[in-house]
């Protein structure tokens, strides 16, 4: 039993390492943040805060999904679109901008997302439980 104690600890020890390193390592990650009414582009391009292109007042973006590399931002599109519009930002550009993307105009009820070699995944849950991975090549 004192062997199987030892192993748990260590385990836990190792997880502890890791999400250490994880919380590190993203501290310097960039993001996407409201700063004044702004939407920027923080510790983005050359470690640079970045102000975003085609982007309106932060107020109507109300979700930020992002990776190390990519943000996807909704935006609140009133009676024109109930489910609201989705945008793209890559944060490793100089002039990062909002860029839209299709996802129909329908409620999206879970948005997640991932990097994976070359390309961004975008993976959504439609109102009604509808999945569909939408793929970006970096």
């Amino acid at each position: 039993m004192r062997e199987l104690n030892d192993c748990v600890k260590d385990i836990l020890i190792a997880v502890a390492l890791i999400i250490t390193g994880l919380l590190v390592a993203n501290a310097h990650a960039a993001q996407i943040v409201d700063q004044n009414d702004h939407l920027v582009c923080q510790n983005c391009y050359a470690g640079k805060n970045i102000l975003l292109n085609n982007a309106d007042e932060s107020y109507i973006y109300n979700q930020i999904v992002e990776t190390p590399n990519f943000a996807f931002i909704k935006e609140d599109q009133g009676s024109s679109c109930y489910g609201g519009g989705w945008n793209i930002v890559d944060k490793r550009v100089p002039e990062p901008a909002l860029v839209p993307i299709d996802t129909d105009c329908k409620e999206i009820t879970k948005a997640t997302a991932f990097e994976s070699g070359k390309t961004v995944f975008f993976k959504v849950t439609y109102y009604g439980g509808k999945s569909v991975v939408y793929e970006y090549k970096m």
